[in-house]
Order: C-alpha cells, then structure tokens, then sequence
C-alpha cells in the first residue's frame, strides 16, 4: 500500500541531492533517538505489541513533495513527506523538526493504519493537481533551494487529516518531543511552528 501510494506521488516528488540528503539526515537522526529509546523500554503499550525492527529501518525515506499544501504526513514505516509549503512556513530548522518528529511518532505508536488507501489517494491527487510548480528560494539560508507548486492551500495549522484521533495526536506531541529533544534540539522551540502558524 505505503508503495502503491508513493508511485502515484512519485511525479511531485522534488528530485534535489542536497534538500534530499537533508531532510534524510535530519529524519535518520530522529529515528536513531527514537532507537536509543525503544531500546530502554520506552513507548506506550501500542508501540511494544509487535516487532519494531522496521521503524529503524534503512528503508525508510523522507521526501520534499512539490505542493502548497500546508502537510506533512506518514505512510508508515518507508515513507515521509514533507510538502514544500510547510518547508517554506517554518522559520528555522527546530520547527521544521518538530514536525518530522511528530510525524515519526505517529510511525513509533503505531497510528498509521491498514485500510488508509482513500486518504492516500487524496494527498496525491493534490499534490499532483500542482503540476511542476515555480521554484522559489528557501526561507533563511537553512531551506536553500526549496519550491512551491500549486496545489490545494490549507488555512493556518490546517493540516490534511489521516484519521488521527486526539488520543493519537497527543500521543504523537509527547513522543515526538522527545524524540526532538534527546536528538539534541532545543526544547523551547518545539512549538513555534504550531504557534506561529495560529498566529
């Protein structure tokens, strides 16, 4: 399914070494926190029900998607997708984090279900709607390089939903915070995006 869906993305998908290598550097040090982690027990009890080998994985990968969707989102355990407008929305790289460790934890509580094939769908009619978007210059030197197309706009904070309840969404905030922390970034800026974007 997590495959079906990323070949119906594929087009929108940014082809870019350096933002590509970015985003996977910052991606492998949160999921090697969230090792380190599960290593010392730590987790809910959804998290410890199964085999976990394949969060850690080398398999999964993180993705610049082409889009103004305001979203960034999970397929659960090979994929993550970061849409260029939230890139461009956040200020500095804590935020940008913040919402890749959110996204992760989702993976690590194992809120990512069977059966999300309509929702996946969705996401990629949209990003694909954009076409090949104008390429625009990253906000402060940090996300050099990163573009927008033009696919469905979401108001402020208005992220796509993928049938998190708010159990599951506060689930995600505690285990991505500490992911984020213990990967070593500050703790005091964990919610600015979230913040400013209400704003």
């Amino acid at each position: 399914q997590s495959t079906e869906f990323h070949g119906q993305l594929e087009k929108a998908v940014i082809e870019d070494p350096q933002l590509a290598n970015y985003l996977q550097k910052v991606g492998d040090r949160i999921i090697d926190t969230a090792r380190e982690l599960d290593e010392q027990g730590y987790g809910p009890e959804s998290h410890k029900q199964e085999d976990d080998d394949w969060m850690y994985s080398d398999a999964m990968k993180f993705h610049l998607v082409n889009s103004k969707t305001l979203n960034a989102f999970t397929t659960g355990g090979e994929h993550m997708y970061i849409y260029t407008q939230l890139m461009l929305e956040c200020e500095t790289e804590d935020e940008l984090v913040a919402v890749m460790a959110h996204e992760y934890a989702h993976i690590y509580c194992r809120h990512v279900h069977k059966g999300m094939q309509a929702q996946y769908l969705a996401l990629a009619t949209a990003a694909l709607g954009a076409g090949a978007g104008a390429a625009l210059g990253g906000k402060d030197n940090w996300a050099e390089g990163a573009a927008a197309g033009g696919a469905v706009g979401y108001g402020a904070g208005a992220f796509v939903k993928m049938g998190f309840t708010r159990k599951d969404e506060e689930e995600a905030d505690k285990y991505g915070f500490d992911f984020y922390t213990r990967a070593g970034w500050d703790p005091e800026r964990f919610g600015n995006f979230f913040q400013h974007m209400i704003d």
